[in-house]
């Protein structure tokens, strides 16, 4: 028995024929397509940080400008159920802003020492 291999030769032409040049939209736009969720988690961080930063440091500070620039007028003082360690104070007051920003001051418990 002899055995018949058949032998396959493949050549190549070192002219680049058969080389096509990728664009960079179609690189970019694999990369995108591979590492979407790479991309989407990025984003994602983003959003929470600057969430977070304009919740604790922007907008405290933009209040506090605005109670610093308010003007707080007394009409009255009241002095109620006087005690011997306790005493009810009322006070009649009004506080003027630019108006851009409207708030309730509530009634608060205050300590006052001498």
């Amino acid at each position: 028995m002899s055995d018949s291999k058949q032998e396959v030769n493949q050549y190549e032409n070192g002219n680049g024929a058969g080389y096509t040049k990728r664009s960079k939209k179609r690189a970019c736009a694999r990369h995108c397509k591979r590492w979407w969720w790479v991309h989407l988690i990025i984003f994602l961080i983003g959003v929470v940080l600057i969430v977070v930063i304009a919740i604790f440091a922007v907008i405290p500070r933009v209040a506090q400008d605005k109670m610093n620039a308010a003007k707080l007028e007394i009409q009255g003082v009241n002095v109620l159920q006087t005690e011997s360690n306790d005493y009810l104070i009322q006070i009649n007051s009004t506080i003027s802003t630019d108006g851009a920003i409207k708030a309730d001051i509530d009634p608060f418990d205050g300590v006052m020492y001498l």
